[in-house]
């Protein structure tokens, strides 16, 4: 399909409101260098696991440190960095200690923060507010930085349904037919305000309350600011916070079958348009991967609705790894 005629089918699917986005890692990068794609996060984890095989001349080690990367693959070296380290807490740390965290000032600004050390002043945070401006109602992401949840001001709904729930309370005890149209009104008012907002999935359990809203789904893990009074635990295992070695992808979909079959079941209501991901994104192969399993079960073709491919990498994309799907543009 010709690139206008992708363009244009796009921008209908947005008109209409039935457009799913799949953010990856790479869109962090819109907002600053400092956030690292799979590749950056991994380098460092694979310079300590093999730092005896290493050679002490800079560019020799660079080289072979990719010869490791692209060996052994970005979630066998996370779990050889759990196995060596006897718990998977281990890398919950590393990842909090390498991933930035973004912070909105009073005055509405932003910085980035990396452990408690401010390291980008100025993040540009034009891409993800064009996003939520297009006012999609489903963010699905596997990234574990907090920059979708800040610009979507998720922190934001827990005053509003507070409210909302007082003028329900409040609505119950009425008699008059003027002070109920008053507080039906009242109520109206912040079910529109609490719509303003984005909604935050984290756990299987919150599905429940996704209709009418709009959420962003954070499918992997939440990235944690202060460790000493958030809470520890992806989706209901207190032995993880975040999906990262290759047995946390091999289990994933037997602990967190209500995650895999809710996209699943997306994948079929609508369409979607995948953004920051690389061809050799684990997160983007294993996508695929459902999409296949999903659509093959499908008999009638003709009614699958399309997934939209936006790649900006200055890499050749491998198209052998869609070639197989031909729903994705």
């Amino acid at each position: 399909m010709h690139k206008d005629s992708v363009i244009e089918n796009i921008r209908r699917a947005i008109e209409s409101n039935s457009l799913n986005f799949l953010i990856g890692a790479g869109f962090s990068k819109n907002v600053s260098e400092k956030f690292p794609t799979w590749g950056e996060l991994m380098r460092p984890m694979a310079e300590m696991l093999y730092e005896h095989s290493l050679s002490c001349d800079t560019e020799a080690r660079e080289k072979e440190l990719d010869g490791i990367i692209k060996e052994k693959g970005y979630l066998s070296i996370a779990s050889e960095f759990v196995r060596r380290n006897g718990y998977h807490a281990c890398i919950d740390l590393f990842v909090e200690k390498n991933i930035p965290y973004l912070v909105k000032k009073e005055d509405g600004s932003y910085l980035l923060e990396r452990d408690g050390i401010v390291i980008d002043e100025n993040p540009d945070m034009r891409c993800h507010e064009a996003l939520m401006g297009l006012k999609a109602d489903n963010i699905f992401t596997f990234n574990y930085d907090n920059a979708l949840d800040i610009v979507g001001e998720t922190d934001g709904t827990a005053e509003k349904y507070r409210n909302l729930k007082k003028v329900n309370e409040e609505l119950c005890c009425l008699c008059s037919d003027t002070e109920i149209s008053k507080k039906e009104c009242e109520r109206d008012y912040w079910d529109a305000k609490i719509n303003e907002n984005y909604q935050l999935i984290l756990n299987s359990y919150d599905l429940a309350l996704v209709e009418r809203r709009k959420n962003i789904y954070k499918l992997h893990g939440n990235l944690r600011k202060d460790r000493s009074t958030e809470s520890f635990g992806f989706d209901g295992d207190r032995h993880k916070h975040y999906i990262i070695a290759q047995e946390d992808y091999d289990e994933y979909p037997v602990k967190h079958e209500a995650f895999v079959n809710f996209m699943k079941v997306s994948l079929l209501k609508g369409c979607f348009c995948l953004l920051g991901f690389g061809g050799d994104d684990p997160n983007f192969l294993m996508w695929i991967k459902w999409v296949k399993d999903v659509l093959d079960k499908n008999p009638e073709p003709e009614k699958r609705l399309p997934i939209y491919f936006v790649y900006a990498g200055n890499d050749k994309f491998p198209e052998e790894k869609i070639s197989e799907e031909k729903r994705i543009l």
